[in-house]
């Protein structure tokens, strides 16, 4: 899992910002936390540049909430906090002096707000004094009675309420770890039972507390790391100006914080290489992004998902660009963009003559089958077409159809025992193995030795048959961690409208969020229907939802689509949700591409996974 180091600006004045988030990204830091309340327009469009300008992160803190207007400030701060397309809105929610009925009414109130502003799994509220989450008993009150709100831990403030360090008791102990699991953000500091920040964290006076702040830390990180849910962790050596810092301290507290976030960064790590660490003093890296990815090539609507008549188009408003990134990128920038967006769109990762092959190779094999034009030259893979052609070979890996066709089972037994072999052919284990591909996913993941999982959907995209549906790739991997990943690639240049995969914009938490609420409704069933993408909480094929458009517009979100070139891979990772638009392509081409998944062989895995894929075989 991979652990980010953010810097606050408390403190920092508007004329100092420019130098600031320069020495912010000379020193390793991902990004930063910003409260952006009180800054004249001109100083945050300033600061949005440079943002944009050094490839930094930013969490938005939106000033706290008064008890009369507490949702509807709530909605306004947000709406104000998405104009900086943050990766997190950390907020300082509620009031102490509300009933627990105020608190939990109020708490509920903001995950609708969240879902209605497409911020959904993108807010933390803050344990702090002064608001709702003030002391850790409270807050286990309310995370058992709103069990999806997300929280940033800052619990020097709990020590300070409740003046005692929370290792000692048995009782603490135990609320403690009971809300370790919805903790998504840390503002890590060093207190006291009689002050939220001490002055010097190194002095020996404060070793005491020390230990306890790093064993309550680490907790959290090896949470996530076991569970699996999150990839990566964000956190802040938040240390304050004064009154919270000594005036007589020898050190600032920015030179404090930056010490904190070297140390916190090798005591959370785990074995794991964290953004930053390894650009500490280093000049600034390139930018992610060469340039802009270019207007995609979009017809007036698109029908995503199924081709049933309920399906809603969807249209150019719900579109965005799949963000591109060149192969010279560096890797911490590629690392840092798979953990932050749950994808990276690498382009032309594997030479475009190795993929042509292999395309070629595919339509060969599979053009006995009777499913290519007869007048037209093998390799253009155009479809015979027609709407007996889509029903006898709509059978395909990874398809919702099951069993074969009614109006000629004979072609469609011929057409799939093709398609059997071709994902155990010699070609098409060398293509997967192209050492482009494997030694970049090594690269990106740092794993030793990736081990190819056998079985991979080699698909083939009929014009005018169902795109692949709104799905995230965990739902069928439950028979272990998600601890995969996967590359998607086109054997072709591929247009939105031809079938190339999409993704929904922001949806790795929303992924996660979803896979922890059917753990939970899943409780009460057998242990094999409990892992299965198909039990009884799962619609039919264990999709999401039958209509890609109205899930984008009930999530708040978009999806995101490009004009692929043949070579380029998507990396994505096991929650982000992702879909196809149906093959709409003007030359009734049959598009073809292929899921490839790897694994650390040293990690649990789903061991299901390491056979051939085989109709029926339950996933």
């Amino acid at each position: 899992m991979l652990i980010t180091a953010f810097k606050s600006a408390w403190g920092v004045n508007a004329a100092e910002f420019e130098l600031w988030l320069r020495d912010v990204k000379a020193k390793g830091y991902a990004g930063i936390e910003l409260n952006p309340n009180g800054l004249a327009d001109e100083v945050l469009q300033r600061i949005r540049g440079l943002l944009s300008e050094l490839s930094l992160q930013v969490i938005i803190q939106p000033e706290g909430l008064k008890p009369a207007d507490h949702l509807a400030r709530y909605r306004q701060q947000l709406a104000f906090a998405r104009t900086f397309s943050p990766i997190l809105i950390n907020i300082q929610s509620g009031f102490d002096m509300w009933s627990m009925e105020d608190s939990v009414a109020f708490f509920a109130g903001t995950l609708e707000v969240d879902a209605e502003l497409g911020v959904v799994g993108m807010v933390c509220h803050e344990t702090h004094r002064n608001r709702s989450c003030f002391n850790p008993a409270v807050t286990a009150d309310i995370v058992a009675r709103v069990p999806r709100i997300q929280l940033t831990a800052d619990i020097s403030h709990w020590v300070v309420v409740c003046e005692r360090l929370l290792n000692v008791n048995p009782e603490d102990q135990r609320l403690i770890a009971s809300i370790i699991p919805n903790v998504h953000h840390l503002h890590c500091r060093i207190g006291t039972t009689q002050t939220s920040q001490c002055a010097e964290p190194d002095h020996p006076a404060f070793a005491t507390e020390k230990s306890f702040f790093d064993a309550f830390w680490k907790q959290v990180v090896e949470h996530h790391r076991s569970s699996g849910i999150r990839q990566s962790l964000s956190f802040v050596p938040e240390y304050g100006p004064f009154p919270y810092h000594s005036p007589f301290s020898p050190r600032s507290n920015s030179e404090i914080a930056d010490t904190e976030m070297k140390r916190l960064l090798a005591l959370l790590d785990g074995g794991n290489e964290p953004i930053g660490r390894d650009r500490i003093d280093a000049a600034p890296p390139t930018k992610m992004f060469a340039s802009p990815p270019a207007p995609l090539r979009l017809h007036e609507s698109l029908l995503v998902g199924s081709t049933k008549p309920e399906s809603k188009p969807i249209v150019t408003s719900q579109v965005d660009s799949l963000l591109p990134t060149p192969r010279d990128t560096p890797i911490q920038e590629i690392r840092l963009r798979f953990a932050r967006d749950g994808y990276v769109y690498m382009k032309k990762l594997i030479t475009p003559s190795i993929v042509h092959e292999a395309r070629r190779t595919y339509f060969e094999w599979i053009k006995q089958s009777g499913i290519l034009h007869p007048t037209s030259q093998v390799e253009d893979g155009v479809f015979v077409g027609g709407a007996e052609a889509r029903e006898t070979f709509g059978v395909t890996p990874g398809s919702t159809r099951s069993g074969l066709a009614d109006y000629d089972p004979a072609k469609s037994a011929k057409y799939l025992d093709l398609c059997i072999a071709a994902q155990k052919s010699d070609w098409f284990h060398k293509f997967s193995t192209t050492p482009e591909l494997v030694d970049f996913v090594r690269e990106l993941t740092q794993w030793e030795n990736p081990l190819l999982l056998k079985r991979q959907m080699l698909r083939a995209a009929l014009p005018g048959c169902d795109g692949v549906p709104v799905h995230y790739d965990h739902l069928f991997f439950r028979h272990g961690p998600p601890t995969f990943i996967t590359c998607w690639t086109p054997f072709d240049d591929t247009t939105p409208q031809k079938g190339g995969l999409m993704y929904l914009s922001d949806s790795k938490s929303i992924g996660e969020k979803m896979e922890q609420e059917f753990s939970e409704n899943a409780k009460s069933l057998a242990d094999e229907e409990r892992k299965s993408a198909f039990n009884t909480n799962m619609m039919a094929g264990g999709i999401l939802h039958p209509d890609a458009s109205a899930f984008a517009a009930g999530q708040g979100r978009k999806w995101l689509m490009a004009d692929y070139e043949t070579g380029d891979v998507v990396f994505h990772n096991p929650f982000i949700i992702h879909a196809s638009c149906v093959n709409q392509d003007p030359g009734n081409t049959i598009m073809i591409h292929t899921d490839i998944r790897f694994v650390n062989p040293e990690e649990p895995f789903d061991t299901r996974w390491t056979e051939h894929w085989m109709p029926g075989d339950g996933l």
